[in-house]
């Protein structure tokens, strides 16, 4: 997208920034508190708004006996989509759910607080914010530029709990795209593709010799370490190169995330979005096979 496209999409944003804000705050104020919570508000609220904005809306309600087995009353999904079948498509996931509020807030926590161009809330950084920018990023995009391939805006209520109901089932219920490319919420003031997360244990399994004749009674260690370490490899959400990049700050305290006082700066959530919608377009722009190549420079080497 040239220099005349750029400031184009910047008059779009600013035009549309009311209408966002006012959607933001909305979510601020509907509470989804994880584990435990019940996801049904929420969750209509956020199709109702893609609905609005133009998005073939798809609402997957979790059976309730899966959601409790993870902690969560009622456990909904929604992805909102834009843009034609093709052998490409570009997932940006969010949540809605939040942790509990806690003690030492100045503000109510769900109210959607604003002053001096910044809001608070529960959720207001973590991630209720990129819910909102990702879908008026695409939103944004789709006013400029006919898509060429889908965009899915992928919108889940168990973060907290582990992403079980949200991700990954709806990754293990579609039909995805061969060169499909994720993104997930981070900051604005990086791009990340290697996430330096990881979970350490020492796992101690113990065998149990006997002899040919009755190895019923035997332990075998290593076939049982070979098992679990195929069952690892089944938590690897479905091969995806994923890339990181949202509202906000990159060191997530100086927002008050998962604290008393959760902000967001409003310049930090239209940064995000226009530097969103100017990827989206572009990508639509120069068509599908732009995707491969970003597919294939987002994957690199094999990380996890």
């Amino acid at each position: 997208m040239g220099i005349s496209g750029f400031a184009e999409m910047q008059r779009l944003q600013d035009h549309v920034m009311r209408e966002f804000i006012e959607d933001f705050r909305g979510l601020l104020q509907v509470r989804c508190e994880n584990p435990g919570a019940d996801m049904t508000l929420a969750a209509e609220y956020v199709a109702a708004v893609a609905e609005r904005l133009g998005y073939t809306v798809r609402i997957d309600h979790v059976p309730d006996s899966l959601a409790h087995q993870h902690h969560v009353r009622k456990a909904v999904n929604v992805l909102a989509r834009i843009g034609p079948d093709a052998d490409q498509a570009v997932i940006l996931n969010a949540h809605f759910d939040t942790t509990p509020p806690g003690e030492g807030w100045s503000v109510d926590p769900y109210s959607g607080h604003l002053k001096d161009e910044v809001i608070y809330g529960r959720g207001a950084a973590v991630s209720k914010s990129d819910v909102m920018g990702y879908l008026y990023a695409v939103y944004m995009a789709y006013q400029m530029v006919r898509p060429s391939f889908p965009v899915f805006v992928m919108l889940t209520g168990d973060e907290e709990t582990g992403g079980y109901l949200g991700p990954q089932r709806l990754l293990a219920l579609g039909s995805w795209p061969a060169h499909t490319v994720a993104i997930c919420p981070g900051s604005a003031d990086v791009v990340v593709d290697r996430h330096g997360g990881a979970l350490l244990w020492t796992i101690v399994l113990r065998g149990r010799s006997r002899h040919a004749a009755v190895s019923e009674r035997g332990g075998d260690s290593v076939k049982a370490g070979a098992e679990l370490i195929t069952e690892f490899y089944q938590y690897r959400e479905a091969q995806i190169p994923t890339i990181c990049y949202g509202a906000g700050q990159a060191n997530l305290f100086e927002m008050g995330a998962h604290g008393p006082d959760e902000h967001i700066a409003m310049a930090d959530s239209s940064r995000a979005m226009l530097v969103l919608s100017t990827v989206v377009a572009t990508l639509w722009r120069k068509g599908p096979t732009s995707l491969v190549d970003l597919a294939l420079t987002a994957k690199g080497d094999e990380h996890d």
